[in-house]
C-alpha cells in the first residue's frame, strides 16, 4: 500500500490518498462539487490494466438530471487529470466507465478557505 499526502502550509490541514493496485472497469464517484459551496474539484483517472482504454464520465445533479460527458484515451499504466472537463456549477454525482481496461481514480476537492479532502475508489 502506497498513500500521497499533499499538505498546505497556509492552512492546519492535509488529505491522503491510497493507492490503488486493482480497479473496476465502472466507478461512481457519489459526491462532486465544482463551483459552489465554494469547494473545487478534480478527478485523477489512472488505467491499471494491460490494454488501452476509453473512459468515459457522466455528471448527474442531486436532482437525477444529467448533465454531460467527458472522455479521453488511456495507455497502460497512465493517468489523466479531469479539471475542465467537470461543468461549472456541478453538485452532484459521477459515473466513470472504462470499455476495455481496469481503472481507479482519486477525488480532490478543495475549499476557498484553504482546507482539502480527497478519496480514491474503487
Amino acid at each position: 500500500m502506497v498513500s500521497v499526502h499533499h499538505t498546505n502550509a497556509n492552512v492546519n490541514g492535509a488529505i491522503q490518498y491510497h493507492a490503488l493496485q486493482t480497479g473496476k472497469r465502472d466507478l461512481i464517484v457519489p459526491t462532486l462539487i465544482k463551483g459552489t459551496d465554494n469547494l473545487v474539484a478534480s478527478i485523477t483517472v489512472q488505467n491499471v490494466g494491460a490494454q488501452r482504454t476509453e473512459i468515459e464520465l457522466t455528471f448527474y445533479y442531486e436532482n437525477g438530471e444529467y448533465s454531460s460527458t467527458a472522455g479521453a484515451s488511456l495507455d497502460p499504466g497512465q493517468s489523466v487529470e479531469l479539471y475542465g472537463q467537470i461543468p461549472t456549477g456541478f453538485k452532484g454525482s459521477v459515473r466513470i466507465h472504462s470499455t476495455s481496461a481496469d481503472i481507479v481514480a482519486a477525488i480532490h476537492e478543495a475549499h476557498s478557505d484553504g482546507r482539502h479532502f480527497g478519496y480514491s475508489i474503487p
